[in-house]
C-alpha cells in the first residue's frame, strides 16, 4: 500500500521524508528544528496518514506550520506558498502596526507597491519611521534652523551643504545646528 501511496503522490512523498528527516535524523542533530523540540505528530509516522490529512500539495507550494514554533500536526500544517511561508518565519520578519493593522514589512511593501529593499533601507539604514519611509519622497523631512522651518532641499540649498550628506548626519544624530555648521569635506 505504501509503494502504490508513494507512486501516487512522489512530491508528497519527498516533502514527508524531508519533514521527517528534519526532525527525527541523527544527520540534522544541529538543525533549528531538533534543536527547538519541533516534533512530528505521531499519526504521521504512516506516510497513509499524512496524505489523508493534508491531501495533494498544490503546485509551487510545500508543507507550512502555522505557528513556527510548534509542531508538524494536522491542526498546526498547511500547504503554503513561498510567500506566505515568508512571511511566516519566525524571528525574521519585521511587523509594522500602521492604522490599526498589523502585517510584515514584505506585505506592506507589496500592498504599498514600494520595493521591499527600498522600504526597509529607510527604516533599518536612514532611521526613517514607517510613515515617513512609505512617502514617496521620504527625505522631505523637516528641519528647524534660525527660527524657521525648512526641507531637506531647502536646508541644502541655504547652508551650501549636499542633501546627502544632511542626511547622513542626521542620521548620525547631529542637530540641525550642526548639521550646517559643519563643513563639507572634499576628496580629491
Amino acid at each position: 500500500m505504501k509503494s502504490k501511496l508513494k507512486a501516487q503522490y512522489p512530491r508528497e512523498y519527498r516533502i514527508w521524508k524531508a519533514m521527517r528527516a528534519r526532525c527525527n535524523s541523527p544527520c540534522y542533530s544541529n538543525s533549528y528544528y531538533q534543536l527547538n523540540g519541533i516534533k512530528i505528530d505521531k499519526r504521521w509516522d504512516s506516510f497513509k496518514n499524512f496524505i489523508e490529512d493534508m491531501g495533494e500539495c498544490p503546485e509551487k507550494y510545500s508543507i507550512d506550520r502555522i505557528n513556527g514554533n510548534g509542531n508538524y500536526t494536522k491542526n498546526n500544517c498547511r500547504w503554503a506558498d513561498i510567500h506566505t511561508q515568508a512571511n511566516n518565519k519566525v524571528n525574521h520578519n519585521i511587523f509594522i502596526n500602521y492604522n490599526g493593522k498589523t502585517q510584515t514589512l514584505k506585505t506592506w511593501a507589496k500592498e504599498l507597491g514600494i520595493n521591499y529593499n527600498t522600504l526597509y533601507g529607510r527604516i533599518t539604514r536612514n532611521g526613517l519611521t514607517f510613515e515617513q519611509a512609505i512617502q514617496r519622497d521620504p527625505f522631505n523631512k523637516l528641519y528647524y534652523y534660525n527660527g524657521q522651518t525648512y526641507t531637506t532641499k531647502e536646508l541644502s540649498e541655504i547652508s551650501n551643504v549636499p542633501i546627502i550628506n544632511i542626511i547622513d548626519r542626521k542620521h548620525k544624530g547631529w542637530d540641525t545646528e550642526k548639521i550646517v555648521s559643519k563643513k563639507v569635506k572634499i576628496k580629491i
